[in-house]
């Protein structure tokens, strides 16, 4: 039987972290339409490339942490390429696509959740993927969003007030051109201002140099826009209605090959 995807309203993202490009050779396919051996279509095999990439991420944070020393997380072969079946069990598929499908199908970015996951970690145990697609951790991080949703409503004016100050230093302090001011701060990740926030500043403001930093930082403002998009499409005044129209159907594409 033909899997039932999620429609394109479920798809939710946020996300600070980077997105390297280590999804698995097998996980390729040629055209939307197409599916693999296991029956993941390409749209699948992306999301899942993006779940597996923001799992070794934070697990391997993990680890390094636990073990005072830096580890490299690496996904058990059975996570990447599942397992056939036998008499006594079951055909195993690959975990990526499923629980990306399983965090779409609840509504619910894959990312942040992943990330909130490890920053929940009960007894110094980190959850395995499989552990991932949990009921009663959904209900837990549904309540944590929603208590963080308010942010969302003071954080413009707050990102603007880091913004300037920082402007302010770099020309009377520094002594830098505005147009240059401007730049050292929205490429300075030291400064507490956020992807989306230096994307549509950048944006804003337009030319040949601003519009690269806009590019930089495209990916992850989708992905933090998608946490809350009617927060920030309804607060965050400084969004072009462009942005606005295009972010959701076109979240997989960003990210993932962000």
């Amino acid at each position: 039987m033909k899997k039932k995807r999620p429609s394109r309203d479920h798809r939710r993202a946020f996300i600070s972290l980077p997105l390297p490009s280590d999804c698995p050779a097998e996980a390729v396919v040629k055209g939307d339409g197409e599916t693999d051996a296991n029956g993941f279509s390409q749209h699948d095999l992306k999301l899942g490339q993006l779940v597996r990439s923001a799992y070794i991420r934070c697990r391997s944070i993990f680890e390094s942490r636990a073990r005072a020393v830096r580890f490299e997380y690496k996904p058990a072969v059975v996570y990447d390429k599942g397992a056939p079946g036998s008499v006594e069990t079951a055909c195993r598929l690959p975990i990526w696509p499923k629980i990306a499908n399983w965090c779409l199908a609840n509504n619910v970015e894959p990312v942040s959740y992943i990330t909130w996951r490890f920053v929940r970690v009960e007894f110094s145990r980190p959850p395995e993927p499989p552990q991932l697609i949990s009921a009663d951790k959904l209900t837990l991080f549904r309540q944590d969003r929603r208590k963080s949703k308010s942010l969302v409503r003071t954080s413009l004016k707050r990102e603007y007030e880091y913004f300037s100050n920082a402007v302010d230093y770099e020309i009377y302090v520094l002594g830098r051109p505005k147009t240059e001011a401007w730049l050292q701060v929205l490429t300075d990740g030291t400064v507490s201002i956020s992807p989306l926030f230096r994307y549509a500043t950048a944006m804003s403001v337009g030319g040949a140099e601003f519009t690269v930093v806009a590019k930089q930082y495209l990916a992850s403002a989708v992905a933090q826009f998608m946490q809350y998009p009617h927060a920030y499409k309804r607060y965050w005044t400084i969004l072009s209605t462009k942005f606005v129209k295009s972010v959701k159907s076109n979240y997989v594409r960003l990210v993932c090959n962000g």
